[in-house]
């Protein structure tokens, strides 16, 4: 499944591992969650989410196995430029996939950044910083 290679990628990658502070982090998660961080996560942290997708292929016998997906991840730091960092890290780490993933559950043909915003959202003990980065990403799931 593209999502739990997604994941493990991203957790496995020294540029993020770095900004997130996966070594020391003392909450010992790797601070990327799917779709919702638990509540007071400890900063930073990335959650990542499916937009969008569709097949490549589809033919008279059917829908091929060549899927493209349109992903965001949210980078979240406790200033804006620790969120631009971890942001980066992000964009590296996923613009350099092409190849089977680790977990051998999909094979990805591409990825291509399609936008990046930022914002900030006020919470009841401070501020926090995301950064979205937008990527196309073609793959086949191998299960």
């Amino acid at each position: 499944m593209l999502a739990e290679s997604l994941q493990t990628y991203l957790a496995a990658d020294t540029g993020v591992r770095a900004q997130l502070g996966i070594a020391t982090r003392a909450d010992k998660t790797t601070g990327i969650w799917p779709v919702q961080a638990p509540d007071e996560p400890l900063v930073p942290w990335i959650v990542f989410q499916q937009v969008s997708g569709n097949p490549l292929q589809e033919s008279l016998q059917g829908t091929g196995r060549l899927k493209t997906a349109r992903w965001r991840y949210t980078a979240y730091g406790s200033t804006y430029k620790q969120a631009k960092a971890l942001a980066q890290a992000i964009i590296d780490a996923v613009l350099g996939m092409d190849a089977t993933m680790a977990a051998g559950s999909c094979e990805v043909h591409g990825a291509w950044l399609k936008l990046e915003l930022d914002e900030a959202e006020t919470l009841p003990k401070g501020t926090v910083f995301a950064s979205h980065a937008d990527f196309q990403i073609n793959y086949i799931d191998l299960h």
